[in-house]
């Protein structure tokens, strides 16, 4: 799933790369910068094929994503399990993340599946408990019918929203509100 992403792409040591995806996680701007301008490619993934653009997605760093995609950073890229940038939003909650990256060339890969579970950033965002990027990502057209390991949105709602009633999710989750929301948008499409 999207879980080694939260612990961080492996550091490839102390090469280009390395440099590039740090500073665009940490915000450096002025280390991207000249990363950039030394001709080093924005879209050079690591080992777990994480480019700079899935850290700074994983940071929620707005200026250093903004600097990327102006930079020709490709929205659309894969890690070595599927997850894209908006995969590694929704996981890390960030919503103007989401939001920025709904209005570029991302929002074709609104429905990707990645190759660990078939998690879909709606699915993503449902496991996280986050009704913001759920609403987003409905909005721009995602499909909720689809299934990862068998389950739908909605059924992986159902699933944290018991596990949350009993005490045992993320504190900061808001399950039970992701299960309203998918339930109400299910009835009422045009909401």
């Amino acid at each position: 799933m999207v879980i080694c992403c939260s612990r961080g792409a492996k550091n490839a040591g102390e090469d280009v790369w390395s440099d590039l995806g740090n500073a665009a996680y940490t915000g450096n701007l002025p280390r991207m910068m000249q990363q950039l301008s030394s001709g080093n490619s924005v879209n050079t993934p690591d080992e777990n094929g994480f480019t700079p653009l899935h850290r700074a997605a994983q940071s929620g760093n707005f200026e250093a994503l903004l600097l990327l995609v102006n930079s020709g950073a490709d929205a659309r890229c894969s890690a070595t399990n599927g997850d894209t940038p908006l995969h590694i939003a929704a996981f890390h909650r960030h919503t103007d993340v989401v939001k920025f990256l709904l209005d570029t060339d991302a929002k074709a890969d609104i429905n990707k599946q990645n190759t660990d579970h078939g998690m879909t950033p709606l699915h993503v965002a449902v496991y996280r408990g986050c009704p913001e990027i759920v609403d987003l990502l409905l909005a721009a057209g995602a499909d909720p019918d689809i299934t990862a390991k068998g389950q739908t949105a909605v059924n992986l709602a159902e699933f944290w929203d018991s596990q949350e009633s009993q005490g045992r999710s993320s504190p900061c989750a808001k399950h039970h509100d992701t299960l309203l929301l998918l339930q109400n948008r299910l009835k009422n499409p045009a909401v």
